[in-house]
């Protein structure tokens, strides 16, 4: 079965780029990460769904 979704590795570089030694953060920042990440990450779903089953 394909797999559908984002990879690990691309929910790693969406959390890496949000979250870095370099930046302060704050439980605000950590909740808008992560609510970035199951977006990009539903948004994903949805295309794999219309690829794998294409409607006319």
């Amino acid at each position: 079965m394909n797999k559908i979704g984002l990879s690990h590795e691309d929910i790693h570089n969406i959390l890496k780029n949000a979250i870095s030694p370099e930046k302060t953060i704050d439980s605000d920042a950590i909740r808008d990460v992560i609510a970035t990440a199951i977006i990009k990450n539903n948004e994903k779903i949805l295309e794999d769904i219309k690829r794998i089953y294409p409607t006319k």
